[in-house]
Order: C-alpha cells, then structure tokens, then sequence
C-alpha cells in the first residue's frame, strides 16, 4: 500500500511543473478535507465487506470441482490469506438480491449432464459436481437408459463475494498461505494430498443465499425428450409447492401425464435453517424455508468464473506440468458410468386390440410394428371378430415405450368398474373407438386387458390356447420353451389367483392367455 501511494503522489508532484500551483493545490486539499489516497472510512464505504460478510468464511478456500456442487460442509482447506485480501480492500461485495428458477435435464443421463454444465458455467470433457450425482438418482436409474431426468433449481440470491483479478494466477499467488505454499513448494509428487486436503480448484468468487434443488426420474412411456421431462417435472415441482413462483403451463400437451410412470423425486436444500437440511416435503415447510434464508444465508452457488484450477498457482513450469497430469488421472477416476451394464434386451412394450375379420400379420402403428396372435377372442360366442396384436422392443426404453412388466384381465359391468378393477394399470385401448372390451358384441361379460409399466420384469411373449388345444403366438414370434404362467384377474386394483377366461359368461370357446418373463439364451 506503502509503495502505491509513494508511486502516486511521485506522479502528481511530476505533473505539477510549478511550485505555486503545487502550493495551491496541496492548500486546497488540506482545507477542503481531501484525501489523495483515501481514508479508511471511504475505502469502508466502497468496500463494504468485513469479518462478519457471509460467505467470508468460504471465499479463497479451495473446492474439489468433482464434488456435490456449491455445498458448503465440502469446502476445503485455505488457499489464499483472506485476511490479507480483506485489509487491502482486494474483495468485493456485490448486491444482488434476487430468486430465479433454472432447470437441467435429459432424455439420458448423458444429455442431462450436458444440461447441468450449463449451470456450473464449466466446459470439459470431465463429469464435473459428479458428487451431486449420488444425491439425486438412484445408481440404477442413471446407469440406464429407460428413464429422463431433470433438476428444478430454485436459486436464492442474495450477494456476491469477488476477489479482484479472480482469474489472474500472477495476482492470486502473492496472497498464498503458508501451508498452501509449503505443499506447492515440494518438488516431489503430492498431488494426491493437495488435491485431498485443498481439492482441485480455488473458489475466487461465490454467490451467498440458499438453494434448494428438486431432482425428478422417471421412466418414459413415449418418445419423450428433455424438454417433455423438464415439463413433467415442473409440473410435479408446483404440485408439491404450491406457494412457488414457478410457472408451468400444461395447456399445449394435454396427455403429459401418461408420458412417464414409476417417478422419484428428491429434494437438496443449501442454505436457510439447517432443520431442512434433510429435505423439504411440503409447501408449508417450503414457506418455511424460504422465510428463514434472510437470517441463515451460505455458499450456494458459483460465481462466473470462480474457480481458478490450482496447478495454475503451482511456482515451476514442473509442477504444474506435474499437477495437471496428476489431475487428469483423478478426474478419469471421478467418471460417472451412464452406459447401462447390460445391453438391451428384447421384451414386450405393447398391445392392441384388433376388431373385424380382416387382418394382418403384421401392423403398423406411430411407426412400430405390432405382430399378430391369430385367435379370435370370441371365437364361437358372435359379437365382434377381436385380435389382440403384440409390439415388441427394447427394455430399456429407447424403442419409445416403456416395457410391459404385468399384465391381467378385469371382468366388469363397464368402463367405469373396470377403471377401478384396473386401479394404477393401463387398459389397453380403452381410447379407442370400441373401449378395448374384448368380449365385444357376445353378451358376456365386459373384459379388459390391463398392463403395468412399473420397474420389474418385463414380458417377453404371450400365446392364447383355447379348449380345442390351440395354442397361437404372436407371428413369427413362437417361442414354446420360454416358460409361461396363466394370466390372472384383477380385482379392485389387485391381482388375484383366479385364471381369466376371455370367453367369460359369452359362451363359446374357453379361451386363456398366457405369458413368459423368460429371456431366449
């Protein structure tokens, strides 16, 4: 400070050529209160940060950038002397006093990632914050590929704490701790405890106030992509949180409900009283939350470009070489799998239900093939001609539609006992222009074939087999050594033990449907 002022003062005496006017000048300063290099009471007012500034206690720290993102039980070791900063009026606060709402999502973990980098404002080939990753999703879902998933990050801003010239590594090293310098002054390799002790990066500017982010999974049941997701989970998001200023607007996609099933979601919370620090499940305790973050403020986000990667401080050429390399190897270590385990497998992922003699073997429907069982459903009971046609795809998902894993028969007096003989199951074509009723026109009983898309095993083949003793797959699809079970009814939103006739009370041929989990080898 010494040196900046002397520097100053030797440029104004320069200036100066005449000594009168010098005298006039140093006159006027001292009689009018000026102060050429400033007192401590201004550079107060133009720096208003001090030891109780929230945040203080993170700014200058060091952050492992593989981390759960901007969590502040993560912050590491100190690598710069903020006290030092703090007396040379080095660090800035910045107002900002503001809430938003911003989202990340993808139709695969991969693309969701790339959604979320967005956020961090890094860029890379590394998986950086794969911490977060653990608290969000279950393993098994982002090691798959049949589910979407999105973050609702709901952001309360309250300020920022700036270091000058964040990005200028000539700057940042002069104001190193001791410790920090110590390590970096080795000259053996211990990246592995710098990077344990100081993590990868020196956090230069950071954003104070609270965070609460609202993780949702779900498996897709259409052709879905990371804007359906976003929606879907907005929508959940305002459901639970009523009193939140997110707007969701539903009005263009009518049926986004019946585009995902078997949801989850969880909640992450930084910032406001540590009590919702397991979680937020409920709008009152959402108000509750939102009214305490005035009196319990903390590191909550990531200032632009405020980590400074400290290989970049290291004080050799060889160091620093020696760092980054070091550095490659444990961010490869950090990689999060988002390639399934296994490769897809074949399984069934839908129905549809044929009415009319005319048929084909093979149908096309929203560019999927569906696969004939050539058995008339009322076969000897009149009513309608009715085919069930089979669509087969992948099970994890990317053939558009969720795989089937159950299926069962309601009996019932019509729609509406079979919606709540059905429950949570899917009846399949009950849109359509005959309802789905698969005992159409014979005078028996109203029968509908439902299906669940929840996690489990999926389907991988029917046959029908009548009292004749015939047994019909769907074509070209015979697969007789699989194994199979009979289909059951279900009853008031339960299976039941009891075998489903598909002739039930309409005469005819007795006629039963069964199915296979079993994988061909």
């Amino acid at each position: 400070m010494k040196k900046y002022v002397d520097n100053k003062l030797e440029k104004i005496v320069i200036s100066l050529k005449k000594p009168l006017v010098l005298l006039i000048l140093v006159s006027f300063f001292y009689l009018s209160g000026c102060d050429l290099i400033g007192s401590d009471e201004n550079k107060e007012d133009a720096n208003p940060v001090n030891l109780q500034t929230a945040g203080l206690d993170v700014i200058g720290k060091g952050y492992d950038i593989f981390d759960p993102y901007a969590d502040p039980e993560e912050v590491k070791d100190p690598i710069l002397d903020v006290n030092a900063l703090l007396e040379l009026g080095l660090i800035d606060m910045q107002d900002i006093n503001k809430g938003d709402f911003t989202s990340s999502s993808g139709a695969t973990y991969s693309e969701y990632f790339e959604s979320f980098k967005e956020k961090t404002k890094m860029s890379g080939n590394y998986n950086f914050y794969s911490g977060s990753v653990n608290q969000s999703f279950a393993r098994e879902r982002f090691e798959s590929t049949a589910y979407n998933f999105a973050t609702i990050h709901s952001d309360i801003k309250k300020h920022a704490l700036l270091i000058n010239d964040r990005s200028n590594g000539d700057f940042l090293v002069e104001y190193l701790t001791p410790e920090f310098k110590t390590a970096l002054d080795n000259p053996d390799d211990n990246s592995a405890m710098i990077f344990e002790n100081y993590g990868t990066h020196l956090l230069t500017g950071i954003i104070v106030g609270a965070r609460l982010d609202y993780n949702y999974s779900a498996r897709k049941n259409t052709s879905s992509g990371s804007e359906d997701i976003k929606l879907s989970a907005k929508a959940s998001y305002k459901t639970l949180f009523k009193s939140a200023t997110l707007s969701v607007d539903t009005s263009s996609h009518s049926n986004w409900e019946s585009w995902y099933s078997d949801a989850e979601w969880t909640t992450t919370v930084i910032g406001g009283k540590p009590e919702y620090g397991q979680g937020i499940q409920s709008d009152g305790e959402y108000k509750d939350w939102i009214d305490s973050i005035d009196s319990h403020p903390v590191f909550s986000n990531v200032y632009d470009r405020g980590v400074f990667p400290i290989w970049e401080l290291a004080p050799t050429p060889e160091k620093r070489t020696q760092m980054e390399q070091a550095y490659d190897v444990y961010a490869q270590g950090k990689s999060v799998n988002t390639i399934p385990t296994d490769p897809p497998r074949q399984c069934i992922i839908d129905f549809y239900i044929h009415y009319g003699k005319q048929r084909e073997s093979v149908i096309d429907i929203n560019n999927r093939k569906y696969y004939l069982v050539n058995q008339d459903l009322n076969e000897d009971a009149g009513g309608e001609w009715t085919f069930l046609y089979v669509c087969f795809g992948n099970d994890d998902g990317t053939s558009g539609l969720a795989p089937i894993t159950d299926i069962a028969i309601t009996y019932s007096g019509g729609e509406t006992a079979a919606k709540n003989d059905a429950g949570d199951y899917e009846i399949i074509g009950l849109s359509g222009p005959h309802n789905g009723d698969l005992n159409k026109g014979t005078g028996g009983d109203y029968l509908y074939l439902c299906v669940s898309r929840a996690s489990g095993e999926p389907l991988t083949d029917v046959y029908t087999k009548d009292s004749d003793g015939d047994y019909r797959y769907p074509y070209s699809f015979e697969f007789p050594d699989l194994g199979y079970d009979i289909v059951k009814r279900r009853e008031y939103n339960h299976s039941t033990d009891v075998d489903a006739d598909l002739n039930k009370e309409a005469g005819g041929d007795d006629i039963w449907l069964y199915f296979s989990k079993s994988q061909l080898d």
